[in-house]
């Protein structure tokens, strides 16, 4: 749902020049989806959940004023959204020749939603007011303003209260700057360290419970193990007592009924025994895996991050942030004995599920195949 809400197909957002997408001026009928959309950005600064939404750093700044009036919008700003008309911008106040008749300019803008050569004025009688060397910084405000604060104000404040309903009580706006909030709602677009992941990556099924750099404790999957999943999901945001319970999940607890095959030398409690005993980072199935992640491009290492956590870049603080015992940590757990089935994941709790392949080499084929088939997972929906 998130990314679709963003996509300027949708008509809610327009592309920057950047790449990136700021509220549509001219889309004024879907109020309701601006605050869905605040809402769930709200949500996942809350969790600590990184979104593919790319919004410019000065969305940010306008959230962190809570009241949008008192913004003040710069000419750098306005060069996250247009580049071209800021760098114009700049031109005209450091043009030191005659402005009125070079540049031609009155006080004016182009009607977001009006028709084509439609046009707002900036100020009373601004279709009759020239731009001058003397008032051309007045001129260049004016723009500013009313670019990124009066054309964008319906959209932009149904936007906010969607977000503030979640973080209304929090005192963010008093301990973050905009460029970290970016962060994380968009994640750390850094290079990804995946040394630093190994090192916090925490293992359930394998052997012993390891939490990754804390070794936090994780309880020993099943083995009797079938394809289902039981657990408790996200429903209401509160309690009968009125608790709120954002973030409160109950992770997911695979039940495999076919269990793995006796062995010669003690059955199968044996064999679940020599696996508790085990490190999991030893486990040669373990090791193929994060070999193979090590041999893909930047790009499929991306997209088996998007695989397994939704997102294609790491969260506030790297790869390393995702750690035990926060509900985001980054986990690999044992989906059973060898099988020709794909790795699956759960992307709402970082959790790969990963068959014990023998030969282990065969990790790499299907990995590949299950991150190219489904990279976009399931994202927040």
């Amino acid at each position: 749902m998130v990314p679709q809400l963003f996509d300027p197909v949708v008509g809610m957002f327009s592309k920057t020049a950047h790449e990136e997408v700021f509220f549509n001026a001219a889309c004024d009928w879907y109020l309701d989806e601006y605050e869905l959309a605040g809402l769930l950005v709200g949500l996942a600064v809350y969790n600590s959940v990184v979104l593919e939404v790319r919004l410019p750093v000065v969305a940010y700044k306008k959230l962190l004023v809570h009241n949008g009036d008192s913004f003040e919008p710069s000419l750098s700003d306005l060069a996250e959204l247009d580049a071209d008309l800021a760098k114009g911008l700049k031109q005209l106040l450091a043009f030191d020749g005659d402005v009125e008749n070079t540049f031609c300019r009155t006080f004016e803008d182009d009607d977001p939603a009006g028709l084509p050569g439609a046009t707002i004025e900036l100020m009373p009688n601004g279709a009759s007011t020239n731009v001058t060397s003397e008032n051309r910084e007045d001129y260049v405000h004016a723009l500013c303003d009313y670019r990124l604060k009066e054309a964008v104000r319906v959209q932009f404040d149904r936007f906010a209260k969607g977000f503030w309903r979640v973080l209304g009580q929090s005192s963010i706006e008093r301990v973050v700057e905009a460029e970290e909030l970016r962060v994380m709602v968009q994640g750390d677009e850094a290079p990804l360290d995946w040394a630093a992941l190994q090192d916090v990556c925490a293992y359930e099924g394998f052997g012993e419970a390891v939490g990754g750099a804390d070794d936090a404790a994780t309880p020993p999957v099943n083995d009797d193990m079938s394809a289902d999943v039981e657990g408790s999901s996200d429903s209401d945001a509160s309690d009968s007592s009125g608790e709120p319970l954002f973030g409160a999940v109950t992770e997911p607890r695979v039940i495999d009924n076919a269990g793995d095959a006796p062995t010669p030398d003690g059955g199968a409690e044996a064999a679940a025994a020599r696996r508790a005993a085990r490190n999991p980072r030893d486990v040669p199935v373990v090791k193929a895996l994060w070999a193979a992640v090590a041999a893909f491009d930047d790009a499929l290492q991306r997209d088996f991050l998007m695989f397994v956590t939704g997102s294609k870049t790491a969260p506030m603080g790297g790869l390393g942030a995702l750690r035990p015992p926060a509900h985001a940590s980054f986990k690999i757990q044992r989906a059973g004995p060898d099988s020709d089935a794909l790795p699956t994941s759960h992307t709402c709790f970082n959790t790969l599920l990963l068959p014990e392949y023998d030969p282990p080499s065969k990790v790499a084929k299907l990995l590949e195949y299950a991150v190219r088939e489904g990279h976009e997972g399931f994202a927040l929906e």
